[in-house]
């Protein structure tokens, strides 16, 4: 907004500036400003160089009601790494192939209740990124007609080389996306589908954002 009333000030000035070359540099200068939109710094900077396994874990209600909800978030969030985008700020990050994580999970019952070092070198990973999905969903609560993507969710990052006590060397707060936010979509098993990949990209994103720097468009 100051921006705005700043450039209303200078164009109202033209006249008595004598000439329009210095007035035009004074608003070049200010332009970019406004639509470059804010710079948010990395919460955690120490994924380049690194291998990395995503674990996702999900409660016994989540997984009955969306038995794919942690292979749809982990492959999400694995690709959203391995983006040209990301891999110019994150370099040689390399991702552990999420179906290895997925097929451990389903083989080892008790694998939740593993030191997260030590689930990390069973996959040879430096990093473990560990998503606790909070509430999944892709219905409007209190519908069965509307369909509205939901996932909040908390993640942590573990160092394995670290003691375990002191392993846990980044912590989210709570990361909550909601698809489409202004209004629920009507029935439709196409909507529950196309929702429900735009809602995990969303949070995805969402989540990966936090480990390098990167611009917002300001609203």
């Amino acid at each position: 907004m100051a921006f705005r009333v700043l450039k209303v000030l200078l164009a109202a000035a033209l006249p008595a500036m004598g000439g329009c070359n210095y007035a035009a540099y004074l608003l070049y200068l200010v332009a970019p400003g406004e639509d470059s939109g804010q710079t948010v710094k990395a919460e955690y900077e120490g994924l380049a160089g690194h291998s990395l396994a995503i674990v996702v874990y999900a409660d016994q209600k989540v997984q009955y009601e969306y038995p794919l909800a942690r292979e749809h978030i982990s492959r999400s969030i694995a690709s959203r790494l391995q983006s040209d985008e990301v891999r110019k700020k994150i370099k040689d990050l390399r991702i552990v192939e999420p179906t290895k994580v997925l097929s451990y999970q389903e083989e080892h019952i008790s694998w939740d209740t593993m030191d997260k070092t030590e689930l990390g070198r069973v996959f040879g990973a430096d990093l473990v990124l560990y998503v606790t999905l909070v509430e999944f969903s892709t219905r409007e609560p209190g519908s069965v007609h509307l369909y509205r993507g939901i996932i909040t969710a908390e993640a942590s990052l573990y160092k394995t080389a670290l003691a375990e006590p002191d392993s846990r060397v980044w912590k989210s707060d709570d990361i909550r996306v909601i698809y489409p936010e202004d209004s629920p979509s009507g029935v439709s098993a196409a909507n529950d589908l196309l929702i429900r990949r735009n809602t995990v990209w969303l949070f995805a994103d969402r989540l990966v954002k936090r480990f390098y720097k990167h611009t917002e468009t300001l609203k």
